[in-house]
């Protein structure tokens, strides 16, 4: 059954969800329905991701053009998601750099980057909308093991107009950066599942005063 996609809404400059969070991508321990236990992991490598995607051209100019655009997008995935993970101080070490001994390595696919004209976006309703979904990947550090994986999967706003404009498939990306890093502080035990998203319930119960 496909996993539903998520748009992201934008009003007065403030990003909301437009949809809570869905079956299917929580970060899961591979070959299980069962959340992945990452205690005991304090450094983490965020490796650039690869382009799975599979878009259909014309013309063999375009898809060099795209092609290159996505090998950038990659690379700033997985960048965006360093920034995330680092942000949140849980981690003794987050890093592009390899590193040695007992830690994880994060990385993943690009299965879909769409990225539509402003024109097209504006007129909403389904045409010109962007798109971003990514697999996520864990593993462990020293034997390359996959400890579990995930899939996001973002749209934007069919509503038209320019709450649409601005919900570029950069913009997308943040967003499924921002679901990844959740789902990493889940996993280590730093925060409970109800403390994370925008839809998350009871969190007022685990704030710190």
């Amino acid at each position: 059954m496909p996993l539903a996609r998520k748009s992201v809404w934008i009003a007065a400059g403030v990003l909301l969800a437009a949809a809570p969070a869905f079956a299917g991508t929580y970060l899961f321990a591979e070959g299980t329905r069962k959340q992945l236990d990452l205690r005991g992991y304090d450094r983490v490598q965020v490796v650039p991701f690869t382009d799975a995607t599979k878009p259909k051209f014309d013309k063999p100019e375009d898809e060099t053009e795209f092609r290159a655009k996505v090998a950038v997008e990659c690379q700033r995935f997985a960048q965006m998601i360093s920034d995330q993970l680092a942000a949140t101080k849980k981690f003794g070490t987050v890093t592009t750099a390899p590193i040695e001994g007992k830690g994880l390595v994060v990385g993943g696919e690009i299965l879909v980057y769409k990225e539509s004209n402003v024109a097209a976006r504006y007129i909403g309703l389904g045409i010109g909308g962007s798109e971003f979904d990514a697999k996520v990947e864990v593993k462990d550090a020293e034997s390359g093991k996959l400890l579990g994986s995930m899939t996001v999967e973002f749209g934007s706003s069919p509503i038209p107009g320019a709450t649409n404009v601005v919900q570029t498939a950069g913009l997308l990306m943040d967003s499924a950066a921002q679901k990844f890093r959740d789902e990493m502080l889940i996993a280590p035990h730093a925060k409970h599942r109800e403390e994370t998203g925008r839809s998350g319930r009871m969190r007022e119960k685990y704030l710190s005063h």
